[in-house]
């Protein structure tokens, strides 16, 4: 007893010591300067680096580019982009025995030049709907590593992958008569290249099984409701009907979660499930996959959109999904015997979402002394980047011209300037902020701009480009007319309006 009433002493002790330890540090964190900050969430392919108390993005300093280009301005980093698009290639391609064809998902960044490097860097791409089709042909990609997707293809879209030879990955069944009819129009020199999309449920994992990223309470019940893919039996009634076609080519299987977990047991067991369902399929139907397309959705390694700036960081790397996806799938195509296929995947968030940062100028702070709290307004507004709105995404702020000065006290609420609040970062600690300071929020290379509104009528911001100290505008910033650019006002308006414009002339 002697003994046990000592150790649990020391027990005590340690605990306390450690409480103690971690309170520290929180309190360190708390007033750490922002440079120190930014030092603790970078990711090995950041382009973000401090000079004084200036943020550096490409080797451009916020403050210059905000001075040449205006402000808000959205700031695309190459060097980011092209690393990140080597390291996908690289996470999967060190696992899979056949060729591996990483596919940018263009509907998280739809900028020409993005597109025009992941051609340069040998990238396919995915596309959905007509507009996605072009950008995607426009930037010059091979076609051969190309697919149009979605529940609902527009006409136009089936029409323009058939003639730039895109594959077509088929979501329903009634589809199939729509992409004939086109393909035998179109009458293209090569057979149509048709592929499937699944709809995929390992049931035996998923049961008890709780996303961090989709809010579903029944997460099977929720993967089954949700339109896009197809259960098994209706992908083999169409799998069956493509092989009829004198048109087509079947060659293979999509699916497409999107970012579920950060758990790579659970990415695991989806693709050993979809391996499955591929044989399966394969088998009764009589073909062999020249593909299998994953989809995308891998959760990056800083990750404001996991809604928590307390858990935003990743531990688990592209490489540990790659390895275990991977050695996963192997694994059950092996022991089946069945012929390896290549591998395609979609990657949107992981390739793009560093890649971008959304600069911003302070237009005033509104002091409420009665209240005890500050508003920081800045002229960007969430609708800028919607992820923040619709998905409570936490994407960090950093004053781009202050990184190393000490944090004031008071916290502040930053925040943009439409009619609802529009809140950047709630109750943060900043050092003291005027007027024309230049704030930097990161993390909006993803489903920013593609997303972007035009809220209260305010005109979209230009976007640079930078790379080693220089920087290229590769889109213009919108004016207002650009935002009215496509309304009509009906003559008879146009009339009237005239009219009561002559009436007040001849009164005065």
């Amino acid at each position: 007893m002697k003994y046990q009433h000592r150790l649990e002493e020391s027990v005590n002790r340690l605990s306390t010591v450690l409480d103690e330890q971690k309170q520290l540090l929180e309190e360190h964190k708390a007033t750490m300067n922002y440079a120190e900050r930014l030092e603790n969430i970078v990711t090995p392919t950041d382009e973000l680096t401090t000079q004084g108390d200036d943020l550096l993005i490409g080797g451009c300093k916020a403050t210059d580019l905000i001075a040449q280009y205006g402000s808000p301005l959205f700031v695309l980093s190459e060097d980011t982009l092209r690393n990140n698009l080597r390291r996908v290639k690289n996470a999967f391609g060190n696992y899979w025995p056949k060729p591996v064809n990483v596919m940018f998902a263009i509907k998280s960044n739809t900028n020409f030049a993005v597109r025009a490097i992941c051609n340069e860097e040998g990238v396919g791409g995915d596309c959905f709907g007509p507009g996605e089709v072009e950008a995607t042909h426009y930037a010059g990609a091979d076609p051969k590593t190309i697919a149009l997707n979605g529940t609902v293809k527009p006409e136009l879209a089936i029409r323009k992958a058939i003639e730039y030879g895109y594959a077509v990955h088929l979501d329903s069944y009634e589809e199939i008569e729509i992409v004939e009819r086109i393909a035998r129009e179109v009458k293209p020199a090569e057979k149509v290249r048709i592929a499937v999309r699944l709809k995929v449920i390992p049931e035996d994992f998923f049961n008890d099984f709780e996303p961090d990223a989709y809010p579903f309470p029944n997460f099977i019940g929720a993967m089954k409701w949700i339109k896009f893919g197809l259960l098994k039996e209706e992908a083999k009634k169409i799998v069956n009907r493509v092989k009829e076609i004198d048109v087509f080519e079947f060659y293979g299987f999509h699916t497409h979660l999107g970012r579920f977990s950060k758990q790579p047991e659970g990415w695991d067991a989806l693709y050993r499930q979809y391996a499955r369902d591929i044989m399966e399929i394969s088998r009764e139907c009589g073909v062999q996959p020249f593909q299998c397309d994953l989809g995308g959705g891998w959760p990056r390694e800083r990750e404001p959109e996991c809604r928590s700036k307390e858990h935003m960081m990743n531990s688990n790397t592209i490489e540990d999904y790659a390895k275990i996806v991977c050695e996963g799938m192997l694994e059950e195509f092996n022991k089946e015997g069945f012929e390896i296929p290549q591998l395609w995947l979609e990657p949107g968030r992981y390739i793009a979402g560093n890649i971008g940062t959304l600069l911003t100028s302070v237009y005033v702070v509104k002091d409420d002394q009665e209240m005890d709290y500050t508003y920081t307004m800045v002229d960007a507004s969430t609708y800028l980047a919607t992820l923040v709105e619709s998905q409570e995404s936490k994407n960090p702020v950093l004053p781009a011209n202050k990184m190393t000065q000490p944090l004031v006290e008071l916290t502040t609420e930053v925040s943009g300037p439409i009619c609802i609040p529009s809140i950047w970062e709630s109750g943060a600690r900043m050092p003291k902020l005027v007027p024309n300071d230049v704030l930097a929020i990161m993390d909006v290379g993803h489903y920013a701009e593609s997303q972007a509104s035009q809220f209260n009528s305010l005109p979209r911001p230009a976007t640079v480009l930078v790379k080693d100290g220089e920087a290229e505008l590769i889109k213009r910033a919108e004016t207002v007319e650009d935002v009215f650019a496509t309304q009509i006002l009906p003559e008879r308006f146009v009339k009237a309006k005239a009219e009561i414009e002559k009436k007040k002339t001849a009164k005065a």
